[in-house]
């Protein structure tokens, strides 16, 4: 009986434990589909169906708010009309009523915390009416508008296996994604320092009056991996993302984070109920206590110090050759020492005095010349491939110093030598025979 009671203890721990606990693997981070990316590299660590055809939910507000900062100015100030009427009765509402006057910043923290679809509809539109110049555009061609823009923005960054016909995400056949292209669309967001600062926020108080015919508002973030309230569910190196619902989608958490310099972005699409920010939280820890954001190579650091065999004379006759540019790549841990370099110098460069062991080049250098290649690789699969630059300018030796060199001067002085002996030989024999002859005399 203790036994079984002590099981069943056990499955109950096992099940309240929050999913950053060490010990929880990946094959807890089941959903329709999951991906881990590197934010600065692009690399994607870890994919399950992460480039299937999904539907993004609220995901798609990320973009929503990318398109719009390109086109309009963060401090805009944005007039709220009947778009807002359109809004599905059970989509999710920030609250704009029109006429109201709002900040394009106020709108794009309304989009990334209480995912406003109201909202959206005014982002489309003010966006759309600044494009064109037509202030009187009916609402249902501003999202055709703004959605060919969505669609634009999409492709140009690589998200090229998408298709938004809204600026909201409310499902509809014809608009879809994947988790890899909704990755690349948070990567490119996070380059802009508005975005950044909106979407971490775990929540926003705005007061009435910041503007003629303002609303005051306080809205939380749906995000609660930012939320410490919600302990359960909390990580303390997000920082930030954007939640989706539907019925067809089901749960989806686009996420950041960062940690020890990395910073990761999380796709969850479809995941159980409930289930969205333990499976994130799993991919971060999967990404920050597995890999490192290694610098295989980087920007002028000397990676070989080569000697020149015909270097001007008052040349100390060696040069540093530096990595022209940085190689960083998102390894394992494990992988790191099982790096290989191979160095290929340039034909032009080679001096023929080089051996297999030892490199010698030859001058004239100019600085900043391309002398050869570093290839680095891994089991055979090769990492990146990184130009070598020479640190300095080397000058050939001038013809005549070449004569007098000192292997030549050398050569000359035992010649000279040779030379002299026997020419002191010859004359000590003539010598010899000139007095042999005046004592016959």
């Amino acid at each position: 009986m203790k036994r079984i009671i002590t099981g069943v203890l056990l499955v109950c721990m096992i099940l309240v434990i929050p999913a950053h606990v060490n010990g929880l693997g990946l094959e807890e981070a089941n959903a329709g589909a999951v991906l881990l990316m590197e934010q600065s590299t692009g690399e994607v660590i870890y994919e399950v169906n992460g480039y299937d055809k999904m539907y993004p939910a609220s995901t798609t507000k990320v973009l929503t708010a990318l398109v719009a900062l390109d086109y309009s100015d963060i401090d805009d100030i944005v007039t709220v009309g009947n778009e807002v009427y359109t809004v599905p009765l059970d989509a999710s509402k920030a609250g704009h009523v029109p006429g109201e006057e709002i900040y394009l910043k106020n709108l794009i923290k309304a989009l990334m915390l209480p995912s406003g679809n109201d909202t959206a509809f005014t982002v489309a539109n003010h966006t759309v009416k600044k494009v064109t110049g037509n202030e009187n555009i009916r609402n249902d061609e501003a999202v055709a508008i703004f959605s060919n823009l969505m669609n634009e923005k999409a492709k140009e960054i690589g998200a090229v296996n998408s298709n938004f016909v809204n600026p909201h995400g409310y499902h509809e056949e014809a608009h879809y994604s994947t988790a890899y292209d909704l990755a690349l669309i948070m990567q490119e967001a996070m380059k802009n320092e508005d975005f950044r600062r909106i979407q971490s926020l775990p929540f926003i108080n705005i007061e009435e009056g910041e503007l003629e015919n303002q609303q005051s508002y306080y809205w939380n973030n749906r995000n609660l991996l930012l939320r410490s309230s919600f302990s359960q569910y909390y990580y303390s190196n997000a920082t930030g993302g954007k939640t989706g619902y539907t019925g067809p989608a089901g749960e989806c958490l686009i996420s950041t984070a960062s940690k020890d310099g990395m910073d990761l972005i999380a796709v969850v699409l479809d995941a159980p109920e409930n289930k969205r920010w333990a499976i994130s939280k799993i991919l971060f820890e999967h990404g920050f206590n597995d890999h490192t954001l290694h610098n295989i190579a980087k920007e002028n650091e000397v990676i070989q110090n080569v000697s020149i065999s015909n270097a001007s004379f008052r040349d100390e006759g060696n040069l540093d050759v530096k990595a022209k540019e940085d190689l960083t790549k998102v390894m394992k841990n494990e992988n790191i020492d099982n790096i290989k370099e191979e160095i290929i110098w340039d034909a032009g460069y080679i001096s023929n005095e080089s051996t297999e062991e030892i490199s010698v080049l030859t001058a004239p250098i100019n600085k900043g010349d391309i002398l050869g290649t570093a290839t680095y690789t891994l089991d055979g699969e090769t990492l990146g491939v990184v130009d070598l630059i020479a640190d300095r300018t080397v000058k050939k030796q001038l013809f005549i110093f070449t004569l007098f060199s000192i292997r030549n001067l050398l050569y000359l002085t035992g010649g000279l030598l040779l030379v002299a002996l026997f020419i002191a030989i010859r004359n000590k024999r003539n010598r010899r025979r000139r007095n042999s002859t005046l004592r016959f005399r």
